[in-house]
């Protein structure tokens, strides 16, 4: 068994590494507190950010299908404009005349192009949005990553304050009965000294 110098060693090195972890949580503890303090709770809609995340989706799909088929009548129209050209010696074809065709094509062309204007502005507006309310997100984020860890910490401080007082309170039992026993030997020699007296009166006594 480890003698009770070791012992007592062993223990105040516990308790020394228990005061170091706390100093140390401590410290962590008034950094991230401090930084808490200067923020601020948010207001944050989560079904907003996925809404318009959903509405950017869909105007990015309604924007390339439109793309798509401007580029069909725009071939379309070249088609028909030349079409009405010998393609050997590009002189006007008789009989052939897809005018009325061309400008109504040119229409439609005309009010897709206008439509995917429209479209880009949808499109800027919604990625401001979903911008701003990514960083929103950010900062609530933070905001509830830090108050978990300041509330992980505090639990941390917490636990080490009570084993420092579990072992005190083991310390102290110690001691008590290291001066039990302390006490007890003293009684011991005593009560030794005590019938060693005895023994000798009662020789004296009885002549023996």
């Amino acid at each position: 068994f480890p003698s009770h110098d070791t012992r007592r060693r062993f223990q105040e090195d516990n308790r020394g590494t228990i005061t170091e972890k706390g100093k140390k949580s401590k410290e962590k503890y008034d950094i991230l507190k401090e930084e808490f303090d200067k923020l601020t709770e948010i207001d944050y809609d989560s079904q907003t950010h996925k809404e318009w995340k959903q509405q950017l989706g869909d105007l990015n799909i309604a924007r390339s299908h439109k793309s798509v088929k401007k580029e069909a009548v725009q071939d379309l129209i070249k088609n028909l404009e030349e079409g009405e050209f010998c393609s050997l010696c590009k002189q006007p074809l008789k009989d052939v005349d897809h005018s009325d065709e061309i400008n109504s094509n040119k229409i439609t062309l005309e009010e897709l192009i206008k439509n995917i204007k429209e479209l880009d502005i949808e499109i800027e507006e919604a990625k401001k949005e979903i911008e701003k309310l990514d960083k929103i997100k950010e900062q609530v984020d933070d905001y509830d990553r830090k108050s978990i860890m300041i509330d992980k910490i505090g639990l941390e401080m917490e636990s080490l304050r009570l084993q420092l007082k579990e072992k005190k309170d083991l310390k102290k039992k110690y001691e008590d009965n290291i001066g039990n026993i302390e006490k007890n030997k003293d009684l011991d020699s005593k009560i030794l000294g005590y019938n060693a007296k005895l023994d000798r009166l009662t020789a004296i006594v009885t002549g023996k």
